[in-house]
């Protein structure tokens, strides 16, 4: 055995793998995922942007929540550089961020009076969700702010009220004045408001903006019922609105177009999830996963979902709840 182990090695040999090809494709496919991000960003101010407008930058909604809390918190930012203050936004994102973040035109206000003076402002009815840039510049945009709310729509944004233009970046009190009476919104568009307002909303697949529209709750209301959703595995009935939180006093009696389509529940197999996995749902403690583990371990499998009450792992109403997310 002392000779055989000193002898293999020399005899068979591992095969060399060349991972250059692999790597390549990697690198390829990082690439382009980085040229994608870049092209979905867009100047904006830290202090003014809303939670809207930083979802369609890429960022996620706990980083879009974390900035807003830091500007309620501590304050405006002051340098672009603050951006690498806001915890889980890493130091990569916010090196792609800072050189599309502006705290507002850095221009003279004699500069300023030169640029109004040599424009030829002509006021007339507009839609800014169908207007061009040329008829946004004609009508005293400047070709930044033209091309800020143009990326804006291109990128998913929609101006659905009047008070929504001054949502982009650098249109002044002043100017939104002297625009607000010839915003036109077309009879195509105030018909497609019409019908969302009474559009159906599925709690297991709506997104952000339907959840918080069809609820009629604050962006911050929405982004929880979405995180407790992925917590528990999907709603199984509108009461568990109630287990949100910030909506233990919802009145559930309030909303009529909201349904919950329990087909798309994700149900966890008793038999074999681990401890992890069982502890992780909201509906199980710590002790309550040690005995349905500790019975699994003793007896094998269950055959049957009612052994959990039966056997006195969980009571009947904690059962009843959790049930709805099990299966064999």
């Amino acid at each position: 055995m002392i000779i055989a182990y000193r002898i293999i090695p020399h005899i068979f040999k591992p095969e060399i793998q060349d991972f250059t090809e692999v790597r390549a494709q990697i690198e390829a496919m990082n690439s382009e995922i980085k040229h994608d991000k870049a092209n979905s960003l867009f100047e904006f101010n830290p202090n003014s942007i809303s939670l809207d407008s930083m979802l369609l930058l890429g960022l996620s909604k706990k980083q879009a929540y974390n900035i807003k809390n830091y500007r309620d918190k501590v304050g405006n930012f002051k340098k672009s550089e603050e951006i690498r203050k806001i915890f889980s936004i890493p130091d990569s994102l916010a090196t792609q961020l800072i050189p599309f973040i502006s705290f507002g035109e850095r221009h003279s206000v004699a500069s300023k009076q030169k640029e109004v003076a040599k424009k030829s402002i002509s006021l007339f009815n507009f839609d800014p969700n169908t207007a061009t840039q040329s008829e946004l510049m004609s009508l005293g945009f400047s070709s930044k702010q033209a091309k800020t709310l143009i990326n804006f729509r291109e990128k998913g944004g929609k101006f659905k009220t009047k008070e929504d233009l001054k949502k982009v970046y650098g249109v002044s009190d002043k100017l939104y004045k002297s625009l607000q009476p010839y915003i036109q919104f077309s009879d195509k568009e105030e018909i497609t408001e019409a019908k969302e307002v009474f559009e159906i909303v599925e709690l297991n697949s709506a997104n952000f903006y339907e959840i918080k529209k069809g609820l009629n709750i604050t962006a911050k209301q929405a982004g929880m019922v979405i995180s407790y959703r992925e917590k528990i595995g999907g709603y199984t009935n509108i009461s568990q609105l109630n287990e949100v939180y910030g909506l233990e006093e919802f009145d559930l009696k309030s909303i009529t177009n909201v349904e919950v389509n329990t087909q798309s529940v994700n149900l966890i197999n008793i038999n074999k999830a681990t401890f992890k996995e069982l502890v992780a749902h909201p509906y199980l403690s710590f002790s309550d996963v040690k005995k349905i583990v500790n019975y699994r371990d003793m007896h094998g499998d269950f055959t049957d979902l009612e052994q959990i009450h039966q056997n006195n792992l969980i009571n009947l109403k904690q059962y009843r709840k959790i049930a709805l997310y099990l299966t064999l």
